[in-house]
């Protein structure tokens, strides 16, 4: 398994991912996913402390979606929008 994902996952063999059923590798799927989120958000805080939130998530949505632009109008739609992050 690729080493940049969550330590307590890269070292298991892929007979035990092949074991278990697609609920327990899907909790892990999303598992993993929050983690990535979480961790895309900390970043761009701690980078960019002074942006208000809406800022911060078009940011966001450009780490989710690189290398494609983002979407046409989701900038606009977020504009102003200080609620926080959903995750």
């Amino acid at each position: 398994m690729p080493r940049d994902i969550e330590p307590e996952y890269t070292d298991l063999p892929a007979a035990v991912i092949r074991g278990m059923t697609g609920a327990e590798r899907m909790r892990i799927v999303f598992e993993l996913t929050a983690r990535m989120r979480r961790k895309i958000w900390n970043r761009i805080e701690e980078e960019h402390p002074d942006w208000p939130i809406w800022q911060k998530k078009v940011e966001f949505m450009r780490w989710i979606f690189d290398p494609e632009p983002l979407p046409r109008g989701l900038e606009e739609s977020m504009r102003g929008q200080d609620d926080p992050p959903w995750f």
